[in-house]
């Protein structure tokens, strides 16, 4: 069966737009706090918010949230702990923030299901924010 050139096009742009609107906390939101607006704005689709809360390293992995993801619910805050991430050519001081959520779409490597995330933020001077940098399983 063909399907026209149109349609298809169609069908990529409406499962790559926004779902809806995430808020984008205020400059002094605590790093549990972006952790969770960062997680509900993969769930909404919502690029701008998303990529506002990650530094320009990491805009590359929030990139591929937003087009692989198609639902993140469940999402649990579970604690932070002090840590380090590479800053431009240093290491520098971080906040680990430990989540737990589920999680719909992407591939065979991060199946549907629940699944622990750390996400490494770093206090960003310019803009007063923390900034995720980093993430991955503790």
């Amino acid at each position: 069966m063909r399907v026209p050139l149109a349609l298809l096009c169609l069908v990529a742009v409406s499962c790559s737009q926004t779902r809806y609107h995430v808020a984008l906390p205020p400059p002094s939101a605590s790093p549990e706090v972006v952790a969770m607006v960062y997680l509900r704005a993969l769930d909404a689709h919502d690029a701008s918010t998303a990529r506002s809360l990650s530094t320009s390293r990491h805009q590359s992995m929030t990139d591929m949230w937003l087009r692989d993801t198609d639902k993140v619910s469940d999402i649990k805050i579970l604690g932070t702990r002090k840590d380090e991430t590479v800053s431009g050519d240093r290491m520098v001081d971080a906040i680990a923030v430990a989540t737990e959520f589920y999680h719909e779409g992407g591939d065979i490597s991060f199946p549907d299901g629940v699944h622990p995330w750390d996400y490494l933020m770093i206090h960003d001077a310019e803009t007063g924010r923390w900034l995720i940098n980093d993430e991955g399983l503790g």
